[in-house]
Order: C-alpha cells, then sequence, then structure tokens
C-alpha cells in the first residue's frame, strides 16, 4: 500500500557532533524545507514542537502556496 507524503512536510533534522540520542544527548537543527524556516533544537521534545508550530503555521494562512520561504516550482526562462 502506497501512502501519500505531502512535500510541504518534509523536515531535515541535523545533529551536532556531540549528540549521542542513545545516552539522551540531542542537540541539533531541524529545518522546514519548503518554508527554509529552521531553529535549534537541545531535545527531541524541541524537535516535535517546531513540526507543531510551522504545521499550525501552515494551516493557518491558508497551506504551503502563501507561506513565505523558498519557492518550490520551477521556473520557465525562455
Amino acid at each position: 500500500m502506497s501512502e501519500l507524503l505531502p512535500t510541504d512536510r518534509v523536515f531535515l533534522i541535523r545533529l551536532s557532533g556531540n549528540a549521542k540520542p542513545s545516552a539522551g544527548i540531542n542537540r541539533g537543527r531541524i529545518e522546514h524545507i519548503r518554508s527554509g524556516r529552521t531553529a535549534p533544537f537541545s531535545s527531541f521534545e524541541n524537535v516535535e514542537q517546531f513540526i507543531s508550530e510551522v504545521l499550525a503555521e501552515e494551516k493557518k494562512n491558508g497551506g504551503p502556496e502563501r507561506m513565505s520561504g523558498r519557492p518550490n516550482e520551477i521556473v520557465d526562462t525562455d
């Protein structure tokens, strides 16, 4: 079964060099790919909070096409 994975819900998580998730040391940066919005985090609870905030803002603004940030379309220059 194939599930649709919307591109407006893509996030990149980068762990810092000294992060040790197995030891509870979770540091790094999260980025919402479509908008380019980023935030540092020091716990996975911070990651969950960031994702919730971005998705709530997106819903409030009427969807990903109204959010500010990097464009997600190809522009024909011919």
